[in-house]
Parts: C-alpha cells; sequence; structure tokens
C-alpha cells in the first residue's frame, strides 16, 4: 500500500489547483523535484508488481534519448512526444523464456513505393538479413504488447537492427599487398556479429580507431562476395590513431590485393585480387595526405591534436599544414622571391650598386587551423643571390635602410630550423630536384 499511497500523493500534488478562497489572493507552491522522488518510486514498483513475465522502466525527457539495443533481455521500446517532452518506456523479459510463455507477437510492414534506397535495402535485408534504416512515414506496425503498450501505429520509422549476440563480436586484421606482396598497411577491424537471410550472409565492422566502416556480403549459392568500404566522421579524432586505417583506404585499390585474418595467429591466410573499378576517388589521397602531415606535426608540439573538420578549413590551410610537414620531414623547399623591404643596415655598412650576395634570414613556421594556432620553430630562408635596389636606399638614424631585389635568379630555399643557431653556408643546389613550392 506504501508505493499506491506515494503515486496517489504524487498525482495529487501535481494537479492541485487553487481553492475557490484561494484564487486570485495566492498561487500553490510550485512542485519542487525533491517531492516527486517517493511518488515516482512508488510508481515503478506498481508497474512492476503484477506481471510475472515482464517489468517495465519509464523515463520523461526533453528530447527522445539514445536507445541501447544490446540491454539485457529488452523486449520493447515505446516513446510517445509532445511538445512538453518524451516519454519512454522499456519493457524487459524477467527471464528469457517469457517470450515463449507470453508471446510478443505483431506485424510490421514497409511501403517502399517512393523510396528507392528504402527498396534496395528491403532487398538486401531480404537476401543477407542486412540491418537498414526505414525512414519516417514508410512504415506500418501493429503489435500484442504487454500491459497495454501495443497497438497498431502507421506512418512510423523502424531500425532493423543486427543480431544482438556479442559472442560472435571479433576482431580481424584486414591487409592490403601490392603486387609483390608487400604489406602496405594492415589494421584491425572490430566486426559486429554475422547476420543471415535466404541467399547468404553478411557482416559490418569498422576500423579500431573509426578510419572506415567496411560490409562484407557472401551470396552462399554463387560463392560470390562484395566489399563495401563506408567512410565515417573523422572529425575530432587523433590524426596519429587514423594513419593505418586511412592507408589502407588509400591502397585498397587495383591491382593491388588483399586478405583477412584473425586478429591474433598465423598470418598466413588467402590473397583476393582488388578488381579494377575504374572509379578511384583522389578526394581519399588528399584526406590521408591531410592526416598524416597533423600526426607529423603532432610529434613537434606538446598540445593534443584533434583532427579537423577538413570540409570546414580553407585552401590556405591546408596549405600550411601540408607545406609544415614537407618542411620538418627535413626538405628543402624550392620557391620564389621578389622583394625584401625594410633590410636595416649596420652603423657605419654601404652597399654598392654592382655589388652581388647571399642573404639568410628566418621567420616563424606557423600553423593555423579553426581553434589551433601553433608556433613550431623557425623557417631559414636563403636567397641565392641578391641586390640593393638603388631606389629605395634611405638614411635612417645611424643606418641605411635598404631594399633588396632579385639579381638574375629569384630563386629562395627554405628549410626548417628548430632554431637560429645555424652556420650551414646557402647552398643553390641543394634540393634542385624538389620544384613543387
Amino acid at each position: 500500500m506504501a508505493s499506491l499511497s506515494s503515486a496517489l500523493r504524487l498525482a495529487q500534488r501535481a494537479a492541485r489547483r487553487p481553492t475557490a478562497s484561494e484564487e486570485g489572493v495566492t498561487e500553490p507552491a510550485a512542485l519542487q523535484p525533491g517531492e516527486t522522488l517517493e511518488g515516482l518510486a512508488g510508481l515503478y514498483d506498481l508497474l512492476n508488481r503484477d506481471d510475472p513475465h515482464y517489468r517495465y522502466e519509464f523515463a520523461v525527457t526533453a528530447t527522445p534519448p539514445p536507445l541501447d539495443q544490446a540491454e539485457d533481455l529488452l523486449v520493447a521500446v515505446v516513446q510517445e512526444g509532445s511538445p512538453d517532452g518524451c516519454v519512454t518506456v522499456k519493457v524487459f523479459a524477467r527471464f528469457r523464456e517469457a517470450v515463449v510463455e507470453r508471446p510478443v507477437p505483431g506485424s510490421i510492414s514497409f511501403d517502399p513505393s517512393s523510396d528507392e534506397d528504402l527498396a534496395r535495402d528491403l532487398d538486401l535485408f531480404e537476401r543477407y538479413g542486412r540491418p537498414f534504416d526505414a525512414p519516417s512515414g514508410t512504415v506500418s506496425t501493429e503489435m500484442d504488447l504487454p500491459s497495454g503498450l501495443g497497438g497498431r501505429l502507421e506512418g512510423a520509422s523502424a531500425t532493423i537492427g543486427p543480431p544482438a549476440d556479442s559472442s560472435s563480436d571479433e576482431q580481424l586484421r584486414l591487409a592490403v599487398l601490392d603486387p609483390d606482396g608487400n604489406v602496405l598497411a594492415e589494421p584491425i577491424l572490430d566486426m559486429q556479429p554475422i547476420f543471415r537471410g535466404s541467399h547468404g550472409v553478411g557482416r559490418y565492422g569498422e576500423e579500431h580507431h573509426g578510419a572506415f566502416g567496411l560490409e562484407l556480403l557472401t551470396d552462399l549459392t554463387t560463392g560470390h562476395t562484395s566489399i563495401t568500404m563506408k567512410a565515417l566522421p573523422l572529425t575530432g579524432r587523433r590524426p596519429e590513431q587514423l594513419l593505418e586505417g586511412l592507408r589502407f583506404a588509400t591502397e585498397f585499390r587495383h591491382p593491388n590485393r588483399f586478405r583477412i585474418r584473425p586478429a591474433y595467429g598465423p598470418r598466413a591466410s588467402p590473397l583476393t585480387d582488388i578488381p579494377d573499378q575504374g572509379n578511384y576517388d583522389s578526394q581519399t589521397d588528399a584526406v590521408y595526405d591531410f592526416v598524416e602531415a597533423l600526426a607529423l606535426i603532432q610529434q613537434h608540439t606538446p598540445d593534443q591534436l584533434l583532427l579537423p573538420d577538413v570540409a570546414a578549413t580553407t585552401g590556405e590551410q591546408q596549405h600550411g599544414v601540408l607545406r609544415a610537414a614537407r618542411l620538418l620531414r627535413g626538405e628543402t623547399i624550392r620557391g620564389t622571391w621578389n622583394q625584401l623591404s625594410a633590410v636595416h643596415l649596420h652603423p657605419g655598412l654601404t652597399v654598392e650598386p654592382a655589388e652581388r650576395f647571399a642573404l639568410r634570414t628566418f621567420q616563424r613556421l606557423a600553423v593555423k587551423l579553426p581553434e589551433v594556432d601553433l608556433d613550431l620553430g623557425l623557417v631559414q630562408i636563403d636567397l641565392p643571390i641578391a641586390r640593393a635596389d638603388p631606389d629605395a636606399v634611405h638614411e635612417h638614424d645611424d643606418h641605411l635602410d635598404i631594399r633588396l631585389v632579385p639579381a638574375g635568379s629569384n630563386v629562395a630555399l627554405f628549410r626548417y630550423r628548430a632554431d637560429a643557431d645555424s652556420t650551414e653556408e646557402p647552398d643553390e643546389d641543394a634540393s634542385k630536384d624538389r620544384d613543387r613550392t
């Protein structure tokens, strides 16, 4: 009786209105969350007192909460929303044979007449048991759920998920090899349970760090297996952890081969040719180059770098990241220059119009991304041959200010220096084989 009394008191308190004598005189005190605890506990006890097969959990939230289909013994979830919030009721079997003693019969139908994607998903579900989502407005269902929660529902959405059999979860290694048999990349995949249909079986998994998803569908009547790679959101992930998976994605193309094997154990397993699809997406290479550059930059800064939204970064920002990575690798980048203004000579020094000389200067190596501003050291800039512009020589206090311009060649050589302590002489031939700027 305590549970019933608590629930009734909560209902009465929530529904209370001013009496005739109170009307217009005073406002009733607002219901406080602390006043509801005993009543909600009593309501939970009442809901779960009499049903020998199922128990019920409920929640009221501002928006529909995410659902975990893998919850143990979960049979059904009923949600009803309104502008004031969403009520969620979960139905759990009290024991595994509950659905046998008190079945939950029902039917569900889909209308793919105006949705080609849904029609394709239904075909793959029938053939392979492949999970899918049916959008709102395409689903009709009728369920005989316990405790009056069932009924008919029109214009709904539905999610047909994978089997809830965690015993078949496992990790696999997926390797891609070049035609000579050299392993180019071998990431680990976290695989979901196998699903089955009328004609074959399938399986879905994701690279351990979220670089990509992979779906395998095998037709048991023909023995043919199709492999489909799926792009996953990369924003917010650590660049160095994505490298192996993205390297696999870039190399998964003809004429390379691949193999699948358990995550642990012997490496020997059959190799499979990758067919020539003829429509390779070079954007995958561009994303890999950007992530690889960020992973290298991470080695030169104590700040934790996370991958930004690549689509939201500007071309200038991406170029700056790639250029910084080239310099950090030790490359000498060959560029050009037009002038160097406001060069201050030491007091007493002069420059003759015909004089030619080499110049070394330094600038900060900075990387700018959304919410990231890094200083990685110095860039040494060598100008192998320069002269003073005779029209831009000015006296300034006790010294001369001059402007430098190329003297014939406008080559500029850029090298990374962690600091400016370097006695290395400029070398115009140091990177004749590097013509990219």
